[in-house]
């Protein structure tokens, strides 16, 4: 089977009102690594300490990222039309379609999910989860929570348990298609962007990457999160 596996990092849970700020893939031939995209992303928003603490990625490190505009354009360009392989990988794709239809570009494609086969296959083990999947196989990940790492530790996921139940289950390791239906976003709104100008610059601070982009959620979030770092204007 050939693939590509795939994980991402985000400031949280939700497509819409969250942000990418990590994308890796390995392209897998014939089980093979082959080829490897790998990019941070400047959110244009302040990071929750949350993502900072479970990842290790800081605010520090996204300063010089590209933006998600030009990293998903060259991440869609990779892409091609492989099937996509990750650990619930429904949720990456949801982002990654959610990002692309930012860009007004349609994102369809098929998957392999190893939480859905570590489910099916492996129902007496109490945890699915990434890391307990790794440590019941013995697969070590140098660092978790970094998309390239998780990536590669999914595919190993993947082939150990393609060798262990494929003569029995074949018909679980093919991939189906992803479903995911992309919640329209409403824009900024013109009450918002000037408030939020006046805010950054009330605080000397840098008008966020892919401003423009900015959905009225997406606004909301970031001027809360700034407010909260660095406190309201005062009259």
């Amino acid at each position: 089977m050939n693939f590509l596996a795939i994980d991402l990092e985000t400031t949280g849970l939700s497509p819409e009102k969250d942000r990418i700020i990590e994308v890796a893939a390995i392209r897998y031939i014939d089980g093979k690594p082959k080829e490897c995209f790998e990019k941070l992303v400047n959110p244009g928003c302040p990071l929750p300490e949350r993502i900072v603490e479970l990842t290790g990625i800081t605010e520090d490190m996204l300063v010089g990222a590209m933006t998600e505009r030009e990293v998903i354009e060259e991440f869609l360009t990779f892409t091609g039309e492989d099937v996509l392989l990750g650990h619930n990988v429904s949720v990456d794709y949801s982002f990654i379609k959610t990002a692309a239809d930012r860009l007004k570009i349609g994102f369809e494609r098929q998957g392999i999910d190893t939480l859905y086969l570590s489910r099916t296959l492996k129902a007496d083990l109490e945890k699915k989860s990434l890391e307990a999947m790794c440590e019941h196989y013995g697969i070590i990940r140098e660092c978790s929570h970094r998309a390239l790492e998780d990536a590669i530790a999914a595919a190993t996921l993947y082939q150990k348990l393609y060798d262990e139940f494929n003569n029995n289950f074949e018909a679980s390791f093919l991939p189906v298609e992803l479903k995911y239906k992309v919640k329209k976003q409403e824009p900024m709104t013109e009450k918002q962007k000037k408030y939020l100008l006046d805010l950054v610059n009330y605080h000397k601070i840098e008008v966020p990457l892919g401003f423009a982009d900015f959905s009225k959620s997406m606004a909301s979030r970031f001027i809360d999160k700034t407010i909260l770092h660095y406190g309201r204007m005062k009259r």
